[in-house]
C-alpha cells in the first residue's frame, strides 16, 4: 500500500505555565514597590507642611533616595517579569504521520 503511517519528531514551543505564575508574582511584587515608594512621598509631602530644619532636610534626602531605590527596585521587578514572562521552551514529541511511499518495482 503506498500510504504509511510512521513517527516523526516534532517541536512544540510553548509558555510553561510556571513561567506566567512566576511572572504575574514579580508584577505584583513590582507595584507594591511602587506603591511603598508612593506612600513614602505622600508622608514627606505631610511633613513638610509642619516641619522645617535640619532634620527635616535629613529626613527628605533620605526619603529621596530610598524611594528611588523603591522605584528602581520596582522596573527591574517589572522587567524581570516581562523576561521570565516571555521565556519559551520548545520539546521535540514524536507524533504520527501518514505519508506517500512510492511503491518500487
Amino acid at each position: 500500500m503506498p500510504w504509511e503511517t510512521v513517527k516523526v519528531r516534532r517541536a512544540r514551543t510553548f509558555v510553561p505555565p510556571e513561567a506566567t505564575r512566576v511572572a504575574n508574582q514579580l508584577r505584583a511584587a513590582a507595584e507594591k514597590a511602587r506603591e511603598l515608594a508612593e506612600k513614602c512621598d505622600s508622608i514627606q509631602y505631610e511633613l513638610n507642611e509642619t516641619w522645617e530644619g535640619k532634620s527635616q532636610e535629613t529626613f527628605t534626602e533620605y526619603r529621596e533616595e530610598q524611594s528611588n531605590l523603591l522605584r528602581k527596585f520596582s522596573a527591574e521587578l517589572s522587567q524581570a517579569a516581562d523576561r521570565i514572562g516571555a521565556k519559551e521552551v520548545t520539546v521535540w514529541e514524536m507524533v504520527e504521520q501518514i505519508v506517500w511511499v512510492p511503491e518500487l518495482n
